[in-house]
């Protein structure tokens, strides 16, 4: 969180020892070593000193950057560029600061292709798009940025297995196997290359080779390479534990989640005051299946800094795991009033509430959320079915057919779309639906339903 204040610095080189006042932000010392902070402070006072030297600016912005405090770097950043208009690598490093904070993904998007438009032509800026959009559920975007990634790279590894994965969100796992398979030679030991595997033979059936790859990435870290050479200048910067916070958001974008586990937990054993270290521990602790171990962290995580939204996101999302949903209701709630922007906060809430039978309350939040974020088929079906129980079965059957346009194999969705046309009287599309989940389930409750409307019931 950006606690701007006021320093005043006298400077001996001005007449008559004027007195220059700027705002500079200033970082959370808890948990910094005492040389941090003192270089933190050296560098605030450098900006103070010379407050329209855009270099100074930057130094600090990048300090910020390196020691994982997005919200203070894109400041530093931002005045930096304001004071040196048109300079790629600050336009650039202000959406990666952006992304690490939080903001919208269409605002994101926006600064970075601002930074395209500068400088045409750096693969690691498609990369980086395509991790973000992937991200965010729009697989066909992700494929896109990864691509030309790959045409400005000369091939560049890491953007080959961004498209792989947005090959599996697509339901290609074929085709992203036959990348899987060329990265692996490469890059045998990469946990990416290896997760991507075990889901690709998962998906085409083949459970013995998916086991041995899972199996196989287990305990790796083995990345492949890192070609962004401005992240690289930035990062070499880090000096304290919380510069391995970086390493460990890293090591979340890639899939990496037990690697991104041993570095945070490491962080939080030496600075138990971190709130950053700990609300990511959380959130990967859930993300490798963890979700009971990861509240403890999550609460403690709030109790340091009760004004961040993404801690209360994490633990809602863990609490609800385990139904426990009054809890889960509350910390939403007021992660809602503080970034109402973001779609995941809106999608639990409107799950939460549904769950509770507060379906009223619930549909807004799943509009918002949809208007937001890309829902999966689980979370559009969930507000599909909120809005049948109210009866509100036109609307219910516009989001059933949203939901198998995102997956035309899943049986339940064709089943409940079946349910909700036969509601509206619409029976021929009704039964066509129910036809389909019955070919791709042949248990389907559709064959009961089939066999009603034969007999007219």
């Amino acid at each position: 969180m950006i606690r701007p204040f006021v320093v005043t610095a006298l400077v001996s080189c001005l007449a008559a020892g004027a007195v220059l006042a700027t705002e500079i932000p200033e970082a959370n010392k808890r948990g910094m070593s005492k040389p941090v902070a003192d270089a933190f402070e050296w560098a605030r006072a450098k900006v103070a000193e010379s407050p329209q030297d855009p270099d100074k600016w930057e130094m600090l912005a990048a300090g910020f950057d390196a020691h994982g405090f997005p919200e203070e770097a894109e400041t530093c950043y931002r005045r930096a560029l304001e004071l040196k208009p048109g300079t790629f690598h600050l336009t650039y490093l202000i959406a990666y600061a952006m992304e690490m904070r939080g903001a919208p993904t269409d605002d994101v998007l926006k600064q970075y292709d601002a930074a395209d438009a500068l400088e045409q032509g750096y693969a690691p800026l498609h990369w980086r798009k395509g991790v973000l959009l992937l991200r965010a559920g729009r697989a066909n975007e992700a494929r896109a940025s990864f691509e030309k990634a790959v045409g400005l790279g000369a091939g560049y590894p890491a953007a080959r297995l961004g498209i792989a994965q947005a090959m599996l969100a697509q339901g290609e796992a074929k085709e992203a196997l036959a990348i899987l398979k060329v990265l692996r030679q490469a890059a045998p030991e990469d946990r990416g290359v290896l997760s991507g595997l075990a889901r690709a033979y998962s998906m085409l059936g083949d459970v013995e080779a998916a086991r041995e790859a899972a199996e196989h990435s287990r305990g790796t870290s083995m990345t492949l390479p890192d070609r962004d050479s401005v992240r690289t200048r930035v990062n070499s910067l880090g000096i304290s534990a919380q510069a391995r916070m970086e390493r460990a958001r890293t090591a979340m974008a890639e899939g990496r989640h037990e690697d991104a586990v041993a570095i945070l937990q490491q962080i939080v054993g030496t600075f138990p005051d971190s709130a950053d270290a700990h609300s990511l521990l959380g959130r990967e602790l859930i993300a490798s299946g963890h979700a009971d171990a990861a509240l403890a962290s999550l609460r403690r995580a709030i109790e340091l800094d009760p004004r961040q939204p993404f801690p209360r996101i994490d633990l809602a999302h863990a609490l609800l795991k385990d139904g426990m949903l009054d809890e889960a209701i509350v910390h939403l709630r007021v992660a809602d009033e503080q970034a109402p922007h973001i779609g995941k906060a809106q999608t639990l809430l409107a799950i939460a509430l549904a769950e509770k039978g507060l379906l009223e309350e619930a549909v807004p939040h799943f509009e918002r959320a949809a208007s937001l974020d890309a829902l999966t088929v689980v979370e559009w079906r969930q507000y599909a079915l909120a809005l049948g129980r109210l009866e509100r079965w036109e609307e219910a059957v516009k989001v059933y057919w949203t939901a198998v346009g995102l997956d035309t194999t899943d049986a339940a969705t064709w089943f409940n779309l079946g349910l909700s046309l036969e509601k509206t009287g619409d029976l021929k599309q009704a039964r066509m639906a129910h036809e389909r989940s019955l070919s791709i389930d042949p248990q389907s409750r559709s064959a009961e339903r089939l066999k009603d409307l034969d007999t007219g019931k």
